[in-house]
């Protein structure tokens, strides 16, 4: 993990630089490309004039790891690359995270359990309860949080989807992509995320509505006879799996598992100031100071941070994202299926402050919806080409 910090916060440090590079190059700047800079100045106000206990370290960790990613939305608003050209070119990494991880949850090798452990005591100590050790067991491959993989899987599955349903592949690759998703299956099963769970099941169902090749439907029904299968046989034969399962439903399905959730998410911090605590009061790194960290819910987070001022104005920038890339939905089908991913993810985690579930490419998506929402209207400009992958 030290290798790894080191590289995506020297990733995000560089992409930082970049961005602020492309952040007055926009043209025909449209209004979610307002609302985005009037955010970005009051954050940056927000974090200058609010002070707090270790106000200057907290902002640190925020540049990294909340700023930075912040600034994709202006790299994805000024280049070229398609989000699925992104997305493609994860095969050969995640198919080796994807393998690894599969293999060592399913054979368990000694020294990987080691580690797993060393991970478990170093968080809970002697505290750790089943739940704990259940939840450190999720399949997460080479990291040490199974969020990695989970969300990465399932962008991942979006694109082989995408892929199988949409486009005229041809046969060696359509193949490829099956079996590619059976295993993205695998994995998303045994990572028992249900908000990865849940969104894989919506685009599955989403993909055999729209798919128009009666092949190709047929094939996607026995898939997911076969994904039914595989579930079933699984809960059956580890009530470990379906206790877990079914107690991590019920909370984020009943009155009173979300009012519990959301009470102890918010940690009795005081969500409805003005102007909030400060910019970056709330991350991850609050835990090393005895501060709060409101890292299970998004939205309470930016209540937390920025005040009602500022969750107002992200609450705006989300709707007219949604606005905008349903009116060229045909053009952004996967930015939507990603925006919608973490609109619902914001109840349960907090994806844009912490490292595991990918901040950046939530921004890197609302600037493709902008991006793409001039392109619909101006079709005919020529500073901008559409790439499609094949």
């Amino acid at each position: 993990m030290g290798g790894y910090a080191f590289v995506y916060q020297s990733f995000m440090l560089t992409s930082l630089g970049y961005g602020f590079l492309l952040m007055f190059k926009i043209k025909n700047a449209n209004i979610l490309d307002a609302c985005i800079f009037i955010y970005f100045l009051y954050f940056i106000f927000n974090a200058l004039l609010i002070d707090y206990p270790r106000h200057e370290t907290f902002l640190v960790y925020a540049l990294v790891y909340q700023f930075s990613p912040f600034m994709f939305y202006f790299i994805a608003r000024s280049n070229e690359l398609e989000l699925e050209v992104v997305l493609k070119k994860m095969m050969i990494p995640i198919t080796i995270a994807m393998v690894f991880g599969l293999y060592c949850y399913i054979t368990e090798p000694e020294w990987y359990m080691a580690i797993k452990w060393a991970w478990i005591n170093d968080v809970y100590g002697q505290y750790v309860t089943d739940r704990n050790v259940i939840e450190k067991m999720r399949l997460t491959s080479f990291w040490d949080s199974s969020y990695y993989m989970a969300f990465s899987t399932l962008f991942y599955s979006a694109y082989l989807m995408f892929s199988l349903v949409f486009k005229d592949l041809q046969r060696r690759r359509r193949i490829l992509y099956y079996i590619l998703l059976g295993i993205c299956v695998l994995v998303l099963t045994f990572g028992q995320h249900r908000v990865c769970l849940f969104a894989f099941v919506l685009i599955y169902v989403f993909c055999i509505i729209k798919v128009r090749d009666i092949k190709r439907r047929t094939v996607l029904l026995i898939g997911a006879g076969i994904i039914g299968t595989v579930f079933i046989i699984l809960v059956s034969t580890s009530p470990e799996y379906y206790e877990y399962v079914m107690s991590r439903l019920q909370s984020a399905t009943s009155e009173e598992g979300i009012n519990e959730r959301f009470e102890h998410t918010g940690g009795g911090q005081d969500l409805l100031s003005l102007f909030g605590d400060g910019y970056g009061s709330h991350s991850l790194r609050a835990r090393d100071f005895n501060g709060w960290a409101i890292i299970d819910n998004q939205y309470q987070n930016v209540l937390g941070e920025l005040g009602i001022v500022g969750f107002v104005l992200f609450v705006l920038i989300l709707l007219i994202s949604t606005a905008l890339g349903l009116i060229g939905r045909r053009k952004t089908r996967m930015e939507l299926f990603i925006l919608f991913f973490y609109l619902v993810a914001f109840f349960g985690s907090s994806p844009l402050i912490v490292v595991s579930e990918y901040s950046f490419l939530f921004w890197y998506t609302l600037g493709k919806i902008s991006q793409k929402s001039v392109i619909v209207k101006n079709t005919y400009a020529p500073s901008i080409r559409y790439y499609s992958p094949s």
